[in-house]
């Protein structure tokens, strides 16, 4: 997606611009600093209230507001192409005097320069600091600490675009969250997407605790269980597997009975976290499909799923997790 222009001559992208123009601005928002960025929207609000603005009209407030010129940044972000790549060359730390002198070595090696935060880890103690370093460049920064750095961490909370897809993918996914359960299921969703199996696992059980503490026991997204149910069953932990897979099945029924238009609103939360996609009869085929690798046998679907219901019924003390679920991906994500 950092590859493909916000703004195009030819024709311009909706779901491109639902993602792409979230992040440009959660990029700007970090490069101008949270005081001044949100006095800016404050402004455009009141100033272009009941009116027509144009993308141009906004770059000139940035300006005015900012005292800088953003045209640079608008021209990388949504007219051209490219993104910067940053990696971690080589760090060293050393005692000089009172203080330690830790030397870090980052190369950009995409094109385009965003505001990235990286965190210097001694024993028992964490610094954040901030860099920028120009595509197709190498820059080596120095930080006086109190301890010696053990580790070095670029862009710990996913706020900066460094180039790796995973990375991208988490941006993209949780930009438009500020629920801390949905946080760190989508954190799980790329750990697994990256082999960090046990971390997946880990950060959707965060989830799941979150959401059952707010609203009560079993009150989780059905997607949190069938990722969950998932990872454990790729990871041979079977019976975990049985548990959660069941706890999907039956909140997808108890959701469905909530909801007033059944099965149209139930394919909607799943595409919500990305398990399903794609229109209403796409999205039900894949529902079906999975429900078939679940189980190992074909759910009827109708709207008020009355035929689901009943096998369910019938079925849900014995089951057991189907062997062709290993077909299945935890991310939900194609």
């Amino acid at each position: 997606m950092a590859g493909n222009r916000l703004f195009n001559r030819t024709s311009d992208s909706a779901n491109l611009a639902y993602t792409k123009g979230a992040l440009v601005l959660d990029m700007l928002r970090e490069e101008m600093g949270d005081d001044v960025f949100f006095h800016l929207l404050s402004v455009f609000a009141k100033k272009y209230m009941d009116s027509w603005v144009t993308f141009t009209d906004f770059v000139s407030l940035c300006n005015e507001i900012s005292r800088r010129d953003w045209m640079p940044f608008f021209n990388q972000w949504c007219y051209g192409d490219g993104h910067p790549i940053y990696q971690l060359v080589q760090f060293t730390s050393h005692l000089d005097k009172d203080l330690w002198k830790t030397s870090v070595t980052i190369r950009n090696q995409g094109k385009g320069v965003v505001r990235c935060p990286l965190i210097l880890e001694m024993n028992g103690q964490k610094e954040r600091q901030f860099f920028r370093v120009p595509g197709g460049e190498e820059k080596t920064l120095i930080f006086w600490t109190s301890g010696q750095v053990r580790n070095v961490i670029i862009d710990p909370e996913h706020m900066a675009y460094q180039g790796d897809e995973s990375e991208a993918r988490l941006k993209v996914l949780s930009v438009k969250e500020t629920q801390s359960g949905w946080l760190n299921y989508w954190k799980g969703i790329v750990r697994w997407e990256i082999e960090k199996k046990e971390e997946s696992a880990n950060h959707i059980s965060k989830a799941i605790d979150i959401f059952v503490r707010a609203f009560g026991p079993s009150k989780g997204h059905p997607a949190f269980y069938f990722s969950r149910g998932l990872i454990y069953f790729h990871t041979d932990q079977l019976e975990k597997a049985n548990e959660d897979l069941r706890t999907f099945m039956d909140r997808l029924l108890e959701l469905a009975a909530e909801l007033p238009n059944g099965l149209e609103e139930l394919l909607g939360t799943l595409a919500y976290a990305k398990v399903i996609s794609g229109d209403a009869n796409e999205s039900q085929k894949k529902l079906a499909s999975i429900l078939r690798a679940v189980t190992g046998e074909d759910i009827p679907l109708d709207r008020n799923l009355d035929g689901w219901r009943k096998w369910w019924n019938l079925n849900r003390l014995n089951f057991r997790v189907n062997a062709d679920a290993k077909n299945l991906c935890p991310s939900g994500i194609k």
